[in-house]
């Protein structure tokens, strides 16, 4: 199966909504017609390897290092029963460091310190690190990483940073299944011979083998894996129309656990028929996240906010919701439907704490600065800033 699966976008070198951090710039946020947002040059996506997403694309990383000079800086702190670390990756947006690659960090949100667990700075070859998860045992952590002369892959590492594994897979955005198997999003041949779709496969670590899980048609492409043993599996399906390849929208599915465990252990893949929507009726839906009970779901939608484009079309900014499943209540953590699109309020790449009390995310501006935000679930106090300098652009959240 490895000689069929890629990451990358084929020949057309079209964008795939959802795979990577530009995903969160959903093609509907732009002014209509023009493909671009409000006072925004968007341009290409700016790193090597697949992950563009759609519309305007980053491809670097944000943030490196611990504190001033090395990218985060000014961490306000946790404080108030905040414990454990946040992974992230993140680029420097104003030469901060000159090569501005993307990179993998921690910051400790009981005193806002970062540490920088990859380290591309020197741009020689120009490589990205993205995308870190945490394992089961919160003793390694899996990531990937691409550039402009190797395969993408998927680096293993110990909670420290050193190296463990790296297993040869041209994937994205990987998280979990268990102590010895990763879930990733992989593109895919379609009996044309193009790269017409993309899938969920189980990795083995650290061997690298691979099980296919689910088995899209043509057009379909998953991404986003989320995992919980006792929920299942949810990702974002986003949809392209065959012919004239034009997005349809993008929503969140999930697969019952059984029949991935047997899909990952060697079974039959399962078909789109066999993934359930949730949370349906929002408008590109991304980022989703288990709570560590698996009772809820937290992820992020665009709505509209109150710029309008020239043809007078409320263009969409983003917003955090957590979905509870027993009751299916939604609630929205963060509001910005009153705000105009420059207020630096899009919202995304949401993620709970180990004991499910809390909830951090990204806030911030496309292609620029972005701040880390934490916020006590059960709690009216406002949300506070956990980083907040303003050089870096911050995504991929794992607490």
């Amino acid at each position: 199966m490895n000689d069929s699966v890629r990451t990358t976008d084929g020949p057309t070198g079209r964008s795939r909504p959802g795979l990577g951090r530009a995903g969160w710039w959903p093609p509907s946020a732009a002014i209509p017609g023009t493909g671009r947002r409000p006072n925004r040059d968007p341009g290409p996506g700016r790193g090597p390897g697949p992950d563009r997403g759609p519309g305007p694309g980053r491809g670097r990383g944000p943030g490196r290092g611990r504190g001033h000079g090395q990218g985060q800086g000014h961490g306000h702190g946790g404080g108030h029963g905040l414990t454990g670390e946040i992974l992230f990756f993140a680029w420097t947006i104003d030469g901060t460091e000159p090569t501005s690659q993307e990179d993998v960090f921690g910051v400790d949100v009981a005193s806002g310190s970062v540490r920088r667990l990859t380290d591309q700075s020197s741009g020689v070859p120009f490589v990205s690190d993205r995308d870190p998860a945490w394992s089961p045992g919160r003793d390694r952590i899996v990531f990937m990483s691409s550039d402009a002369v190797t395969p993408t892959r998927l680096p293993v590492v110990s909670a420290a940073g050193a190296p463990v594994a790296e297993l040869p897979v041209e994937g994205a955005t990987p998280v979990w299944l268990d102590a010895s198997t990763v879930v990733c999003s992989l593109h895919r041949l379609g009996p044309g011979g193009t790269f017409d779709r993309a899938d969920l496969v189980a990795v083995e670590v650290p061997g690298g083998g691979v099980h296919p899980i689910t088995a899209v048609a043509p057009g379909e492409y998953l991404a986003e894996p989320a995992w919980h043993p006792t929920s299942g599996l949810v990702a974002t399906l986003s949809v392209e129309d065959p012919v004239t390849m034009a997005w349809l929208g993008q929503r969140l599915v999930v697969a019952d656990p059984t029949s991935v465990a047997a899909a990952a252990g060697g079974g039959v893949p399962l078909g789109t028929s066999d993934l359930v929507e949730l949370a349906a009726g929002h408008q590109w839906p991304a980022g989703p996240a288990w709570s560590p009970d698996g009772t809820r779901l937290a992820f992020s939608a665009t709505r509209p906010c109150a710029t309008t484009s020239p043809d007078g079309i409320p263009v969409l900014q983003m917003d955090v919701a957590v979905l509870t499943l027993a009751t299916g209540v939604l609630t929205w953590v963060t509001d910005d439907t009153a705000g105009d699109y420059d207020d630096g309020l899009n919202d995304g790449s949401p993620a709970f704490s180990p004991d499910g009390r809390w909830l951090a995310w990204v806030r911030g501006h496309e292609d620029d600065w972005t701040r880390i935000m934490v916020d006590r679930l059960d709690h009216p106090d406002p949300p506070r800033v956990l980083l907040d300098d303003r050089h870096w652009f911050r995504w991929g959240l794992a607490w």
